[in-house]
């Protein structure tokens, strides 16, 4: 599972304050979004890079992610 998926799982069963992340990461898996090609979504594609590399250079990201998981 990656890190925001088990901190989720941690969060809905109130355990997220009882568990420590350790360093170094073991691992780290990448996720993707997936567009078929058969719908000719490459437009649509290139745009949602450019609005989430966006977010995650101004901090926006990690905003919301740390909004989502601040007890």
């Amino acid at each position: 599972m990656n890190k925001y998926g088990a901190m989720h799982h941690l969060k809905n069963l109130g355990g997220l304050e009882k568990v420590a992340e350790l360093e170094p990461e073991l691992s780290s898996v990448p996720s993707y979004i997936a567009f078929s090609k058969a719908n000719n979504l490459a437009g649509m594609r290139d745009e949602l890079d450019t609005v989430l590399q966006g977010m995650i250079d101004s901090g926006e990201y990690q905003s919301i992610i740390d909004a989502y998981f601040a007890q």
